[in-house]
């Protein structure tokens, strides 16, 4: 992981936004960082993918250039790739003592990280990460349904994944051990395409102390851009949620299998198995669908 040459002190809270083609809504998540209502540190991580086709660059160096309070905006600009290998460059450049993702279409809440970080200090014993709920809103961030993440266990996690990226806080130590796995299963380029989210969460839950903030929420929007959905009613979506949720169980097995007793496994082989026959049953009706045409 990078750490700083310079003599700025270290920032509390690090937040990675991963930017490609995002012009429509980069500048509401940036400035929702910029404008938490907690008082220390905070670095915004601007991963910015060089085949963006808008002003989404434009954008970001406004921010980059300006001078803030207790903010800093660092842009990381890297070759056209995947949101899992700008995810692992963001991570590498983060250095704060806590790490976090916001997409590029989402926000936080204005006390957000206030939030978060008065329970994480009240806390009788030191976690390794911790993750909030999740508050699902449409494209005008109208609200449409609260996920409440508590009370999840590896097992279930294996089965479906029960917790959003974005709603992660990573203790340094902790994204540590995780980024060596990431960086391994990177080397794969089978694995370059995958739920990066759902094999992050994976990964942290077998490797750090989990924790659930509760009663603080971040914001999710749907809208028609999202990559993939098995919810959606394209079922070129559900394809490909399907592949990566298989490629991210079998990227998670490759790099953690050591880890895993034998019940984990054999939940692990029902959950790739399950998707597999989810993936044959799209494939048929699109077979299907093709001869009715």
């Amino acid at each position: 992981m990078s750490m700083s040459n310079t003599n700025e002190p270290e920032p509390q809270i690090s937040v990675i936004i991963r930017a490609f083609n995002s012009e429509a809504t980069i500048r509401d998540a940036i400035e929702s960082v910029i404008n938490q209502t907690y008082k220390d540190s905070i670095e915004i991580i601007i991963c910015y993918d060089k085949g963006s086709r808008d002003r989404t660059y434009d954008i970001i160096m406004e921010y980059s250039k300006k001078k803030y309070t207790n903010r800093r905006v660092v842009v990381i600009e890297h070759e056209h790739t995947t949101p899992f290998i700008a995810l692992l460059k963001g991570f590498e450049n983060a250095q704060g003592k806590l790490t976090t993702i916001l997409d590029a279409d989402n926000v936080f809440p204005k006390t957000y990280i206030e939030h978060v970080m008065r329970q994480i200090n009240n806390f009788s014993e030191e976690k390794s990460f911790y993750y909030t709920n999740l508050v699902v809103v449409d494209e005008r961030f109208r609200p449409k349904f609260v996920k409440i993440q508590s009370n999840v266990s590896f097992e279930r996690f294996l089965l479906r994944n029960l917790i959003d990226m974005k709603t992660m806080f990573l203790e340094r130590k902790c994204l540590n051990k995780i980024f060596e796995h990431l960086v391994k299963i990177s080397k794969i380029r089978y694995f370059e395409f995958l739920h990066e989210d759902y094999l992050l969460s994976l990964i942290a839950f077998k490797l750090c102390n989990p924790k659930h903030i509760q009663g603080v929420y971040v914001i999710y929007r749907e809208h028609g851009l999202n990559l993939t959905g098995v919810t959606s009613k394209n079922v070129y979506k559900q394809l490909l949620s399907i592949e990566r949720s298989i490629k991210t169980l079998i990227a998670f097995r490759h790099s953690c299998s050591v880890l895993m007793n034998t019940k984990e496994k054999l939940i692990w082989l029902i959950s790739v198995l399950y998707r597999i026959i989810l993936m044959v049953r799209v494939i048929l009706f699109l077979a299907t669908n093709h001869r009715l045409q």
